[in-house]
């Protein structure tokens, strides 16, 4: 995962949001349907969610936080030495 983070290799985790945000919906789902309380699982999906939702679903799960920090104004990639 910090793979993509610190060495901005894209191949670090082959999984995408898209797919993420599926598997915390079914755990959501089986949460609510045991009765049992998921505030964190509940954050997670969000997350995935809105990155879905601003149109990178088909990126890989360490990308979410390039997602995050651009929702917010921020880069996370180091400017390129002149």
């Amino acid at each position: 995962f910090f793979d993509f983070v610190l060495n901005r290799n894209e191949n670090a985790q082959r999984f995408a949001i898209a797919n993420a945000l599926k598997d915390m919906t079914y755990l959501a789902s089986f949460a609510q349907a045991a009765g049992i309380a998921n505030p964190v699982g509940a954050v997670v999906r969000n997350g995935f969610a809105t990155a879905v939702a601003a149109g990178h679903g088909e990126k890989f799960v360490p990308a979410l936080s390039d997602i995050v920090a651009g929702l917010n104004g921020v880069s996370l990639v180091e400017p390129a030495a002149e």
